[in-house]
């Protein structure tokens, strides 16, 4: 998988992704953006010339790019489930609400986090679609990439 496609799985909200690497990718991304983040911070308390630039860079990619990852990671994920990707915004603004009300509410912060866990649980455990459906081929039918470095040496050759 080339640097492309990977981006690609964080940014596109098309496609399907099944179980185990939808939890691969949200491990990834929320390792990584965040991590990107701390580390703009760090850079931008730097006395050297290039440093606070590059971490304000750091910072803007990692707060940007994670809520935007998490979306297009569910969206694939709900479509390997036959559902439209509209779900992924009210389930990322219940995983965003529900620690303000368990600290404000806490009775129903306490029912909204079971919901929050149950929908979780499901997503990682409901079995994806096993044929092609309106969202895509599964993953596994999707043709191959193009090998380009093979092409251009059989394009030289002739």
């Amino acid at each position: 998988m080339s640097l492309i496609d990977l981006i690609d799985t964080f940014v596109r909200l098309r496609g399907r992704l099944r179980r185990r690497a939808f939890l691969g990718y949200l491990f990834l991304a929320c390792t990584v953006l965040p991590g990107m983040a701390y580390l703009g911070l760090v850079m931008t308390r730097s006395d050297m010339r290039w440093f606070p630039f590059l971490g304000v860079i750091l910072v803007a990619t990692g707060l940007v790019g994670f809520p935007l990852s998490i979306v297009a990671l569910l969206a694939k994920r709900l479509h390997d489930i036959k559902l439209s990707a509209g779900h992924a915004l009210w389930i990322c603004g219940l995983n965003l609400l529900w620690p303000y009300l368990l600290l404000r509410h806490p009775s129903f912060g306490v029912v909204t986090t079971i919901f929050v866990v149950g929908i979780s649980g499901w997503l990682l455990f409901t079995p994806g679609n096993p044929a092609a459906n309106r969202y895509g081929l599964r993953p596994e039918d999707e043709p191959p990439e193009p090998d380009w470095d093979r092409v251009d040496e059989l394009e030289w050759a002739s």
